[in-house]
């Protein structure tokens, strides 16, 4: 495979899957060397549209396990169909195992403006010509229908026919041109290969052309088998043949032998029955070999209904979903139904009898096959009637052709149906369609079916508008509401919430009549009607309406969970427990958090008992109760009594990941992040610091496994354990660590996406970096990532991700290099924040004014401190008359920083030698200080006071007589000594 191999060139393992069906599988799975080193694993499978659906979910959450361990892993499904097949699977990897799928179709070669058949066709042919040596072939023309014919549309239908036109020269034969020819030719010196090899001097084969032909139908069906299985398979096809079937393999061996797989001396298993490769050619051959075809190709009598000698089901009589056939059943069903939808002989004459009196048998072929089945042009509707009367529905994976079987049928079944039948039928595949996720069709059908109910004309119906059953019951109020309950529901999910309200209260009234006149028969439909209802009222903002009607679902399956005389009725008190949790909510989210708490433990405590009787099915359930009873707990002041709970959730949802980690993994990484947060603000740091380092580790390896989906939630999680660690007063070193970590990611991540969105985050994850580093005495690196902060930031200057809550790091910089020392690079980076300070107070002057004029006034001390007095003054009044407008708003909010900038205009004055006049503004900013919060006074009064001692010492009469004046008292003695900064 070229894909294999331009992988493989770039460091990747390639390895091919195998179903446990599969004959051709290896023996056993060898780790390949070199698994470390990789740059990753692609898994490759094969006719992906085979497997069933819930075998490759358990192959893509192996194959997580193993990217668990830090490799990239890739998983590549090829197959046939889309369509509903891959919508379902798609749907399925997605909510079942949290990975991403991509659909990549490949589309019909003249799709492409730089290919054509005719270029396809041109270069195939003269690579035949070369590798044969037919130099004459060069000449050869394409058929005539290739431009035309849709069977041409394959690039392997066009090497087909460049392959035969080549072998035609060489023969001096005619080429074909259709493409059943094409197959009849290249089939025929296939028989002519067998008739050589049994007319060989030197070990000629056994067998007849006939018999061999057989054999390789028979192979076609069944696949590779293994020797027991083969010799059951030949008695079971009847070959015609007076050898024995050990015999026949044999012969069938040594024109078709057996292929090893990559990495095997020999083949796996000394499997025999090798069918023709490609598979198209095969299908062909069942065709063609079939009578009833008008292709110019020698059919054999002995196939009719070979396929049903070779597929009967274990009794030969089950028509359950359980009834077992042969090993190779699956695949020469699936074999069978896409030649057939090709050659409508072989549909009409094998298929379509043999599914008729057998329609268990699909049963065997899975879900992918009988929704190509629904699919055939010309299939006769009678086999879908009997496949759907067999179906397991309920099953999930058999949901994609249950919708499939069901959509193909809808015009015969409408055709000549009652209204109210019609009405039936619509709503029926409404909801089939919705278990595959087709919301808007499922939508339609289930207004159709609603509406088909409602239009019921009381004339047409005996009794009245609805008639009368012998319970009094009028005939279609069940029908109706039922119909109108299901469009509610499929309202709900096309985000259609305010009209699935309507419907809903609807649907409440009729089913309220009827269970008023049969109790036991409407009640269940009732319960869950009102839960809905109430679950709608709630996510449309209506909690008080909500908690009414929660109450009345909670009332109805609390009665039918417990029977009269004691008995529980089990699926009615799970539904009870999930209805008393969600009521639980409602009651916390409108203040009623006893109510709620003792609700919650209730449900709690039931649902336990329910996971001790059912333990793979509901303990999925459980972790989000126990967070939610813990979230309950917190919001009543009791975090302490909360934690146990939020324990309990970690651990169960760690079994889970053990068993499915590809579902839960994600889930697990997310609560061990809330349970750290519950331990941190409990005080107990190292706990929570050791909790979210086994969430880190959960993402690290989820990310390893799709770095796209999981990396941003590795970086949240990392600046959690950052938050933790500032909390916890951790060393730096190990702060940095985590930190140099957190901005790796977020290159990577801006290198992904290059959004404005990374790179702010970039931004936010430097400057708290350099910050420590700066703390640490590293200058020059904290230096060296600031610059990177200003860099990445300018990127984003007056875009929408340049918002108040992004730090400016252009002020940070100029910090930073003003303690380093480098005066003359702090002044550029100092004014370039207040130009992007300006511009965002442009955009919004009420929010981004404080930080406008705390940057100006900044500006203004530096200025000062680099001798440029003027321009400081300019700037300090600047800054005083927007710290002057934020404190006549706002006291109690910018009291500090209209202090500060008072302090800042004397030290402004100091600096240009004016001594007594920076005591006026001194005296005044003291008087602000008391009025502060304590922990910032302290902070803000050594400073003005260190103010005052350096204007004492620049002009020490000066300042005591301006003091004097000011206070009436003389300067005291602390404010005349040497200032300490």
């Amino acid at each position: 495979m070229q894909l294999a191999a331009e992988w493989g060139a770039q460091g990747w393992i390639v390895l091919e899957a195998f179903h446990a069906r599969d004959r051709q599988a290896p023996p056993a799975f060898n780790v390949p060397d070199g698994l470390e080193e990789a740059a990753g694993v692609l898994v490759v499978v094969d006719y992906a549209e085979r497997w069933d659906t819930e075998d490759l979910l358990t192959l893509l959450a192996d194959t997580a396990v193993g990217a668990g361990r830090g490799v990239r892993v890739r998983v590549l499904l090829l197959s046939r169909p889309s369509g509903v097949w891959w919508q379902n699977l798609s749907y399925r990897v997605d909510r079942d195992v949290g990975v991403p799928a991509e659909r990549f179709e490949l589309l019909p070669v003249e799709s492409d403006p730089m290919v054509s058949r005719e270029g396809l066709f041109t270069a195939a042919r003269d690579s035949f010509a070369r590798l044969l040596g037919v130099t004459e072939a060069r000449g050869v023309q394409p058929p005539p229908g290739l431009l035309v014919r849709a069977e041409y549309q394959l690039i392997l239908s066009v090497h087909m026919a460049a392959l035969c036109a080549v072998l035609a020269a060489r023969q001096g034969d005619q080429a074909p041109g259709e493409p059943a020819a094409v197959s009849a030719y290249l089939l025929k010196r296939e028989r002519d290969h067998w008739v050589a090899l049994r007319g060989r001097r030197e070990e000629p084969l056994t067998v007849t052309a006939d018999a061999m032909g057989q054999l390789v139908y028979t192979a076609t069906l069944t696949g590779p088998l293994s020797y027991a299985d083969a010799k059951r398979a030949v008695r079971r096809a009847s070959v015609e043949s007076t050898e024995m079937p050990g015999t026949l393999l044999k012969d069938h061996a040594r024109c078709y032998p057996a292929w090893a797989h990559s990495g095997q001396a020999s083949p796996a298993h000394l499997t025999v029955l090798e069918p023709l490769y490609p598979d198209r050619l095969g299908e062909d051959y069942l065709a063609l070999l079939t009578p009833g075809h008008s292709v110019d190709f020698a059919d054999d009598l002995w196939s009719d209904e070979a396929p049903a000698r070779l597929l009967p089901l274990t009794d030969g009589t089950g028509a359950g979903a359980d009834a077992i056939g042969p090993v190779w059943t699956r695949r020469a069903l699936t074999t069978l139904v896409e030649a057939a939808g090709r050659w409508p002989h072989l549909a009409r004459t094998q298929l379509y009898p043999l599914l008729l009196a057998r329609p268990a048998l699909a049963l065997q072929a899975g879900s992918t096959t009988v929704t190509a089945l629904a699919a055939h042009a010309h299939i006769d509707l009678d086999v879908l009637e009997a496949i759907d009367a067999v179906l397991p529905e309920e099953r999930g994976e058999w949901a994609p052709a249950a919708a499939a079987v069901a959509d193909r049928l809808l015009e015969r079944r409408l055709d000549g149906a009652s209204d109210a039948e019609r009405a039936r039928i619509r709503g029926s595949l409404a909801n089939r369609l919705a278990n595959v996720g087709q919301t808007q069709r499922a939508l339609i059908l289930a207004e159709e079916s609603f509406k088909g109910y409602v239009s019921l004309e009381r004339e047409d119906i005996p009794g009245g508008f609805f008639g009368q059953t012998p319970d009094g019951i009028p005939a279609y109020l069940p029908e109706t509401a039922f119909a109108e309950g299901n469009y509610a529901v499929r309202l709900a999910q096309a985000g259609r919430l305010e009209d699935a309200l309507v419907h809903a209260n609807t649907t409440i009234l009729w089913l309220m009549i009827l269970t008023k006149q049969d109790r036991e028969g409407f009640l269940p439909e009732l319960a869950v009607a009102h839960y809905n209802y109430a679950g709608w009222l709630a996510e449309a903002g209506r909690h008080e309406e909500a908690l009414r009607w929660s109450q009345d679902a909670i009332d109805e399956l609390r009665e039918l969970a417990l029977r009269p005389g004691g008995v529980v009725h089990l699926p009615s008190l799970h539904d009870l427990n999930a209805a008393a949790a969600r009521h639980a909510q409602l009651l916390a989210h409108l203040g009623r958090t006893d109510e709620a708490l003792t609700l919650s433990r209730l449900s709690l405590a039931g649902l336990r008992d329910l996971v001790r009787l059912d333990r793979t099915r509901l303990l999925p359930e459980l972790p989000a109760l126990l967070r939610d009873h813990a979230d309950l707990l917190e919001q009543t002041g009791r975090p302490l009594d909360a934690l146990p709970y939020s324990a309990e959730s970690v651990d169960s949802l760690k079994e889970l990941a053990n068993t499915d980690p590809g579902a839960y993994r994600p889930r697990l990484a997310e609560e061990l992040a809330r349970h750290a947060l519950r331990l941190s603000e409990l005080g107990r740091a190292a706990e929570a610091l050791l909790v979210s380092e086994e969430g880190i580790i959960q993402r690290r390896e989820l990310a390893a496994e799709d770095r796209a989906t999981h990396l941003p939630p590795l970086i949240a999680a990392i600046k959690l354990h950052l938050l933790l660690l500032g909390e916890a007063d951790a060393s730096t070193p190990l702060f940095l660590r985590y930190s140099e970590q957190s901005i790796a990611l977020h290159r990577e991540m801006t290198q992904r996406e290059r959004t404005a969105d990374s790179v702010a985050d970039l931004v936010r994850a430097l400057i708290p970096h350099a910050s420590r580093l700066m703390e640490a005495g590293r200058v020059d690196e904290a230096l060296t990532f600031s610059l990177e902060a200003v860099s990445s930031a300018a990127d984003l200057k007056g875009g929408p991700a340049d918002t108040v809550d992004l730090p400016i790091a252009a002020g940070w910089h100029a910090l930073w290099l003003e303690k380093a020392g480098r005066l003359t690079e702090m002044l550029t980076y100092s004014a370039e924040a207040i130009e992007i300070a300006y511009s965002r107070y442009q955009d919004d002057p009420d929010v981004n004014l404080p930080d406008l004029a705390a940057r100006v006034s900044d500006h203004a001390a530096r200025l000062a401190d680099s001798g440029r007095q003027g321009e400081a003054l300019e700037h300090c009044r600047l800054a005083t008359g927007w710290f002057q407008e934020l404190l006549d708003a706002d006291p109690d909010a910018h009291r500090e920083g209209y202090i500060r900038n008072t302090a800042v205009f004397a030290h402004v004055l100091i600096r240009g030698g004016r001594y007594a006049e920076a005591v006026v503004p001194l005296l005044f900013a003291t008087n602000f200080v008391p009025e502060l919060p304590e922990d910032r006074r302290y902070d803000i009064g050594p400073w003005i006071g260190d103010l005052i001692r350096t204007a004492h010492a620049g002009a020490p009469k000066a300042v005591a007589r301006q003091y004097r004046q000011m206070t009436g008292q003389p300067i005291p003695p602390y404010l005349q000594g040497q200032p300490s900064r």
